[in-house]
């Protein structure tokens, strides 16, 4: 999904187009959606292809779609009925990861049913989703709501369309999480509630944003566990400090893009810092002072204090995998620096769990034993 978006973006930028993407988050979606509406929907497929019909039966034997709790009262003999179960998939079902996607199905139809032409041309919008994580994306005079009419109120657009129809499915929009990012328009036509992420591009300033947030995000997950009224005020001071530092930076320093499944999409440098961001979160940053760690070398060298040949297996088959995703979702060209720095950052662990440079050609190297 994330490459064919990144197609969409690259065609816009290279022929002028306005093109609007939207990710969407749907709050807790498989604890959330109805059952019963979900068991109505299996069969309208089923329906249309006869060879679902076992489904019919699996979901409403798994699934029970209005089953009862009881709760054990120590007074009495006997459980006690307590409510209905009617929402969302079980622990453990198969099924769920079946369903869900069924119960999703008619709302991103109902987007790409409202598109009056073809790809990259006005009019155009379609839907996209992996499991829970949906994406919209094109015209932006489809997507927005239209207040150039001369009725009362504005036409609602595929995005209000969306937000409303998930609510017959016992589905709720997480609207603090969604994303936006607009190219070739105004975007001042985005909603205010509509997030447009950035990637700041001066250092020094993008780094003392990230440590007021880091810290911000450090006292509330204190509060979390102490519920102290001295902890809440403290997040709360950090917090605001927080948002100041960010509300402080300039619009020229400010690279829009979006996320969608762990792709970094959208301006050209917006990209380079978000992957340049997720190289020191892997590798650390030698040069800084003090130097910081990444991931790879704490995770490496706590495991080395216990189990060496553990860390060497995590060696192998772990942590060069860290970054597969990555490499496939964006292109070469961008991914470059942050290869070049997991190969650095890898090639210095080995030397320290093996004792020596396996890697180095031009002296011998002595066998040890782990």
């Amino acid at each position: 999904m994330a490459i064919g978006i990144r197609e969409r973006i690259e065609e816009a930028k290279k022929s002028g187009r306005p093109l609007l993407v939207v990710a969407a988050d749907i709050s807790n979606a498989h604890n959330e959606f109805c059952r019963e509406r979900a068991q109505r929907n299996i069969m309208e497929l089923a329906d249309r292809d006869p060879s679902l019909t076992p489904l019919i039966r699996a979901h409403a034997a798994l699934a029970d779609t209005n089953s009862p709790i009881f709760a054990r009262d120590p007074s009495k003999h006997r459980p006690q009925f307590l409510c209905f179960s009617s929402a969302g998939g079980g622990q453990g079902n198969a099924l769920t990861n079946l369903v869900f996607p069924i119960v999703l199905d008619k709302h991103l139809k109902d987007i790409t049913s409202s598109s009056t032409g073809a790809p990259g041309s006005p009019g155009h919008v379609e839907a996209l989703a992996i499991q829970d994580d949906v994406t919209m994306l094109g015209d932006p005079n489809r997507i927005l709501d239209n207040e150039d009419t001369t009725d009362a109120a504005p036409t609602p657009g595929v995005l209000t369309m969306f937000n409303e129809g998930l609510g017959t499915s016992r589905l709720t929009c997480n609207v603090k999480k969604y994303q936006a990012w607009i190219i070739n328009d105004d975007p001042s036509r985005l909603p205010t509630w509509l997030n447009r992420p950035y990637a700041i591009k001066d250092t020094t300033m993008r780094k003392e944003v990230k440590c007021a947030e880091r810290e911000a995000d450090l006292c509330e997950q204190r509060y979390k566990i102490t519920k102290t009224a001295e902890d809440r005020i403290k997040a709360e001071l950090f917090r605001r400090e927080a948002t100041r530092c960010r509300e402080r930076v300039p619009e020229d320093q400010k690279a829009y893009g979006i996320v969608i499944c762990g792709a970094a999409m959208g301006s050209d440098e917006f990209v380079q810092i978000t992957l340049h961001e997720k190289a020191i979160d892997l590798c650390g940053d030698p040069t800084a002072t003090p130097p910081i760690r990444g991931s790879l070398e704490r995770s490496a060298y706590s495991m080395l204090k216990q189990d060496a040949h553990a860390t060497h297996t995590m060696l192998q088959y772990s942590y060069p995998t860290r970054i597969d995703y990555i490499l496939g979702a964006h292109y070469p060209t961008d991914t470059r620096e942050i290869a070049e720095r997991v190969d650095s950052t890898l090639r210095r662990i080995r030397s320290e769990v093996y004792g020596t440079d396996l890697e180095d050609t031009t002296r011998k190297l002595s066998l040890i034993h782990i």
